[in-house]
């Protein structure tokens, strides 16, 4: 048996060694996979197969294993809810794109973030000039 090894030639080593590292692949990600344990309970293996459970989950453990002491600047993200455009926002929208005002000067008009006014304008399929912008410095 000794003998087929030796008469092998570089080739096969190759394909030897591979098949060996892609083995040893498999098995570290099975490792990988099961490191943490079992879930204890079904309704937790539930709540962890969304991305916003597991999400969740992971804050938990996080807080957990920080002696439940959150670092600075992190909890629950909050974002400012967007008002809806009324109708008299979009009549005032069409004036203004169709007197040629920039985008800039738009959404200072509706007290809106240029990137607001542009979706609006994308939305109500209004033509925004193209304003080159200026370098500063």
């Amino acid at each position: 048996m000794l003998h087929l090894l030796v008469d092998w030639e570089y080739p096969h080593w190759m394909m030897m060694a591979g098949a060996i590292l892609v083995a040893l692949g498999f098995m570290g990600f099975a490792f990988h996979q099961n490191r943490n344990g079992p879930v204890k309970d079904e309704s937790a293996r539930a709540r962890e197969s969304t991305p916003t459970g597991r999400l969740k989950a992971m804050r938990e453990s996080a807080s957990a294993s920080a002696g439940g002491q959150a670092a600075e600047g992190e909890g629950e993200m909050t974002v400012a809810p967007r008002a809806p455009w009324t109708a008299e926002q979009d009549k005032k929208l069409r004036a203004l794109v169709l007197n040629a005002n920039s985008v800039d000067t738009i959404a200072e008009a509706l007290n809106r973030t240029t990137f607001a006014v542009r979706r609006r304008a994308n939305t109500l399929r209004l033509p925004l000039r193209k304003i080159a912008r200026r370098r500063q410095g």
